[in-house]
């Protein structure tokens, strides 16, 4: 029970650490704070820490994107929620919005009570607010009545006439239905 304790006591000390300068842990920390119980479970630890030194690597030099990807192989072997921290700092740093967002959310909610919650959504409040800001209108202006889907969307977003709010990149925009005469 001692041994557990110690083992949640420093990975609280090691999400502060994290919390505080808002950079990525390391994965040794990691390690020893999840304590020699979690490092067994792991199915590829050598392969997560070699990732993990890479995206530490490539975090440091600013090629953000790819430290995204590395952080996301070392979770692929390790699938440790402190990881998807590390992950959407990344893309947050390499201005991919969308993806931060996504692994922030999911770090909230494999980690609720994480002591670095309010600093993470301090940062999706601020990614909505920068993706909010990048949002193209587009008018679809076609007869009434017809649904617009857009990229692989199962339900129409509006009926037309209407304006369609879309992230900055390349979309399909798809008006299906009869036209009424």
């Amino acid at each position: 029970a001692r041994a557990s304790h110690t083992s949640r006591w420093l990975l609280s000390v090691a999400l502060l650490l994290i919390a505080s300068g808002i950079t990525p842990l390391d994965h040794d920390t990691l390690l020893s704070a999840l304590g020699p119980a979690v490092a067994d479970a792991q199915s590829n630890p050598r392969e997560a820490r070699k990732a993990f030194r890479e995206a530490r690597q490539a975090y440091d030099a600013g090629d953000f994107a790819k430290a995204a990807e590395l952080f996301e192989r070392a979770y692929s072997f390790d699938a440790k929620p402190q990881l998807l921290f590390n992950i959407g700092q990344a893309y947050k740093e390499a201005g991919d919005y969308q993806a931060s967002e996504r692994y922030f959310q999911r770090y909230l909610e494999e980690l609720p009570n994480a002591p670095n919650r309010d600093d993470v959504l301090a940062s999706l409040f601020e990614l909505q607010q920068l993706m909010a800001a990048s949002m193209a209108l587009v008018t679809i202006d076609a007869p009434e009545g017809l649904n617009v889907f857009v990229d692989a969307e199962e339900e129409p977003r509006c009926q037309t006439p209407c304006i369609v709010n879309l992230y900055p990149g390349e979309h399909t925009v798809a008006v299906e239905g009869e036209k009424i005469e």
